[in-house]
């Protein structure tokens, strides 16, 4: 009862706070009134504006990550007769992915050294799939450097000139090391 009663004066003090603000209100000089309004309406204006504004960079970052998203979606491209694909990156060469994913990369050392080449079956987007074991290489690194050359199809290729270049898939180990540690990027 006691906590009742104290939360009822506290509430008419509150009423009595608010009817002093608006009497000091009353005995403002108009000019000052006048003031505040345009400043209100002013604030108002830039409210809205950054209402704006806010709208705009919502709906520019959800166009970007729509266009990151279809990026991450691309259709397989079935590529009807294989491709010869050039490697440029010298040792220790394109490392072999599992999927088409800068870090799902196998570990094993495996892939593609300048002027290696190998023969694709698919392409997604950046991404080549080698047609004799199945794994990806990136056509592209991260900083957006190429990493593989596409030299054409291997039915308008004189591929006898090419079949000495072809990756063979096995480990690509840096011959200097001691400890025959992976030092493929």
């Amino acid at each position: 009862e006691h906590e009742v009663d104290q939360e009822e004066e506290h509430e008419v003090d509150q009423e009595e706070e608010h009817e002093v603000d608006q009497e000091d209100f009353v005995r403002l000089p108009a000019t000052f009134v006048a003031a505040l309004k345009d400043e209100n309406c002013a604030l108002r204006a830039r409210m809205e504006a950054l209402e704006v504004e806010l709208a705009g960079l919502r709906n520019r970052e959800q166009q970007r990550l729509a266009v990151e998203e279809s990026k991450k979606e691309e259709v397989v491209e079935e590529v009807a007769e294989e491709v010869l694909w050039e490697c440029l990156v010298d040792r220790p060469g394109v490392g072999y992915r599992v999927t088409p994913e800068m870090g799902n990369k196998l570990g094993d050392g495996t892939g593609p050294v300048a002027p290696q080449c190998i023969l694709a079956d698919r392409q997604v987007g950046d991404w080549i799939r080698d047609s004799r074991n199945g794994y990806w290489l990136p056509v592209h690194s991260s900083r957006r450097e190429v990493l593989l050359q596409r030299l054409g199809r291997s039915c308008d290729l004189e591929m006898d000139i090419y079949e000495a270049c072809l990756n063979d898939g096995k480990s690509v180990r840096n011959e200097d090391s001691d400890d025959g540690e992976d030092i493929q990027q």
